[in-house]
Parts: structure tokens; C-alpha cells; sequence
């Protein structure tokens, strides 16, 4: 199949002019260098799927961490079987930290008190609790053996190009 080529100013039209010119310009470097490897430019529906995922994940190409700053109505919209009413929701509403820690607490391999925050969602396509940092550094490490411990450095998946690789990652596995 022919290559998709992922251009610079493609990705700022699916974001309205609103992405991050360096998270673009290296994104779409990095999906020219790896997308045909790993099935995400091989053809025009693999990289419109791809791309459209990501783009929603990473708010248009300008958040790499998750934004968990919700009003209580919002967090009632939002996950509404954990937030049924605005009294359930109002204790974690405009405390990221806080809701991070009630929503993914207990869940997705994080065990500590404060691992939904730790291990809250980070990268162009969301890595989002302990067990999942910790099989991306596994997968990770099948391609870059010396790369970092992610289960212990959380931030850097928000950093390039680990913050790339992390779309790669849940599209690929």
C-alpha cells in the first residue's frame, strides 16, 4: 500500500489553527518516520481513524496531560455512573487532584492513595493508570531498550517523543 504522508498543516486544520506548532511539527515528523511500521499511514483510513483518535485524546494537538478541572454538572455529564448527581460530584468538582484519585483509584493497577493522580492521563493518545505505564515501558523497551521507567517518571509521557509513541502504543497493542 501506498504511505499516507502526515503533513504539518494537516494536523492544524483538525485542530482550527489551535494546535501547538511544536507538538504538530513533531508529531508529524515522528508519523512519516514510524506510521507505515506500525499500520497508521498505510493507508488514508488508517491515518483519518488514527489521527481522529488523537485528536480528540489530545484536544487537538494541545494537551499532552489530562485536564480533570470539571465542574460538578460536568462531572455528572460526564461519568455519570460514578458521578449519578451533583451532591456526589461536588467534592471533586475543580480539584483535579482530588477527582483523580476518586475516579481511578482502585482501578487500572494503581493501588497508591495518591496513583490517580500519578498516573493520571499523559501523552498525544492517553496512557492512564500504573498498570498501563507500566506495560508501555515494557512494550517501549522492546524498541528502545534504554528508555525510561515510565512507571517511575509519569511526567516524561508528556514530553516528546515518548508522548508520541504513546498513541503508537495503544493503536498498535
Amino acid at each position: 500500500m501506498a504511505k499516507y504522508v502526515i503533513r504539518p498543516d494537516q494536523l492544524m486544520a483538525i485542530s482550527n489553527g489551535q494546535a501547538n506548532i511544536n507538538v504538530i511539527n513533531g508529531f508529524s515528523e515522528f508519523l512519516n518516520e514510524n506510521g507505515e511500521k506500525y499500520r497508521i499511514t498505510s493507508s488514508f483510513e488508517e491515518a483519518t481513524q488514527f489521527l481522529g483518535q488523537t485528536a480528540l485524546e489530545s484536544n487537538g494537538f494541545k494537551t499532552l496531560v489530562e485536564n480533570l478541572n470539571y465542574s460538578a454538572k460536568r462531572l455528572v455529564a460526564v461519568w455519570p455512573k460514578r458521578y449519578p448527581t451533583i451532591a456526589a460530584a461536588s467534592p471533586y468538582a475543580n480539584n483535579p487532584q482530588k477527582l483523580a484519585n476518586h475516579t481511578y483509584g482502585g482501578r487500572l493497577g494503581n493501588t497508591g492513595s495518591n496513583d490517580g493522580w500519578l498516573y493520571r492521563g499523559r501523552g498525544i493518545k492517553q496512557v492512564t493508570g500504573r498498570a498501563n505505564y507500566r506495560d508501555f515501558t515494557a512494550w517501549m523497551r522492546t524498541i528502545t531498550p534504554g528508555c525510561p521507567d515510565f512507571e517511575k517518571t509519569p511526567d516524561l509521557l508528556a514530553e516528546t517523543p515518548w508522548c508520541f509513541w504513546s498513541a503508537v502504543w495503544y493503536w498498535y497493542t
